[in-house]
């Protein structure tokens, strides 16, 4: 036995005992059923008729230009942040993530080749990523790839964003209507959410390809379907449309290309430098160059700002009305978490908005993921406003704070007009 063993290492074969392969099988099942619970709707009458698409990238007719922007504006933040850095305590998520999936990005932007990283943008993602944030293919929320499954964890969003707006009335388990809903026609729920929000919620199609449901409209990926219900609280959040508002860890900017849609202009998004090359790819393509302002470049109150995270510290005192973090707080360093509160607390006059999760999973360099409700905390100038459920995404909290000092009144009516 000894020596079938020593044969098999040699092979990079483990021999297992009886019980550690019954429990490892039990744990495989048991989290193939756990992914099965990120619906909110059970699919009580069988199998959607949901339709799965996916556009491709198509290149803009300013995209080199752009991209020579973007290369310009990573350069300059990467020789500044060694000195403006907000210190961190140790690796997270993310340094993970860039030494690994995104390791490919590094040896495109060494050659300083704007075709080179305009076609790398346009592409990156199409054959599914492990994490998400950065792309609008499949990536790691739907690990069970069963196509009927992805197609009913994302039209299961669209629903749930629909009852949330309510443009559909919620389903009652106890009585009345109930396992209707998630079997309208796709075209109708997307209609009657437009119509409440007021402006176009049609995605770009082809600024990087999208994978997900398909529509009249084009497809829709989850994270457009996240974004739009950030952009539609947000903007119920603001007593105008000149109103401020700042993002820490805005991904591609999603949700400052809806708000724009819907007349919110003056957005700024804070985040790493590797995504603000991301960000301004999608936004300049999907919107208009003009529209985008990088680390570097003159700003504007009307424009969109992508720019490194370090930078939020420069922002004036309560010059923002809203700050909003989505799907990143956890991921993030808990001392630069830390420094991100301190600053919004000083540049932000209204409320801070957070939907995340808390499930405080393990991460790769070790530490589990950060739980924000327990930081928030050990910060006595925020005050909880609302904790709820969030309306989209199965597992996640959306949290809104008011910031201590100032109109304390004002803040809480907007935040319950945001509810009416």
């Amino acid at each position: 036995m000894q020596l079938i063993k020593a044969l098999l290492k040699q092979w990079e074969y483990v021999v297992l005992p009886k019980s550690e392969w019954d429990f490892l099988n039990y744990e495989k099942d048991r989290w193939h059923d756990r992914r099965r619970h990120i619906v909110q709707h059970p699919p009580v009458h069988g199998q959607l008729d949901i339709r799965l698409a996916q556009t491709q990238a198509r290149p803009g007719e300013q995209h080199i230009e752009i991209a020579r922007r973007l290369i310009l504006a990573f350069d300059a933040a990467s020789k500044d942040e060694a000195d403006e850095s907000i210190a961190r305590t140790g690796d997270d998520l993310w340094t993970v993530i860039q030494r690994g999936e995104l390791s490919p990005f590094w040896s495109v932007m060494e050659r300083k080749d704007p075709v080179a990283l305009s076609d790398f943008l346009q592409h990156f993602g199409e054959n599914g990523t492990g994490f998400g944030g950065l792309t609008f293919h499949q990536d790691g929320y739907n690990q069970l790839k069963d196509e009927s499954h992805i197609a009913l964890s994302y039209f299961d969003k669209a629903v749930s964003l629909a009852e949330a707006m309510g443009c559909l009335p919620c389903e009652n388990p106890e009585q009345g209507r109930w396992g209707e809903n998630l079997y309208m026609n796709a075209d109708k729920i997307f209609n009657v959410v437009e119509q409440e929000f007021g402006a176009t919620i049609t995605p770009p199609q082809h600024t990087t390809g999208v994978f997900g449901i398909q529509t009249s409209r084009g497809v829709f990926h989850y994270r457009h379907l996240m974004a739009i219900y950030a952009a539609w609280r947000i903007r119920e959040m603001l007593s105008s449309a000149s109103d401020a508002v700042c993002e820490y860890g805005g991904g591609l900017g999603a949700i400052p290309y809806f708000l724009r849609m819907a007349g919110i202009c003056d957005y700024t998004i804070y985040d790493l430098p590797i995504a603000n090359v991301f960000a301004g790819h999608f936004l300049m393509n999907s919107l208009s160059p003009e529209d985008v302002v990088l680390y570097g470049e003159k700003a504007g109150a009307d424009k969109i700002k992508v720019l490194p995270y370090w930078e939020c510290r420069n922002a004036p005192d309560k010059y923002f009305s809203v700050a909003v973090n989505q799907d990143s707080f956890p991921e993030i360093d808990e001392g630069m978490v830390r420094a991100y509160l301190e600053v919004i607390q000083r540049t932000t006059r209204n409320v801070f908005l957070s939907i995340n999760q808390e499930g405080e999973a393990p991460i790769p360099c070790g530490g589990r993921n950060l739980n924000i409700s327990r930081l928030m905390k050990s910060f006595p100038s925020f005050r909880r406003l609302h904790r709820s459920r969030h309306w989209v995404r199965e597992g996640y909290v959306e949290e809104v704070y008011g910031i201590r000092g100032g109109n304390d009144m004002q803040k809480i009516k907007l935040v319950e007009r945001s509810f009416v």
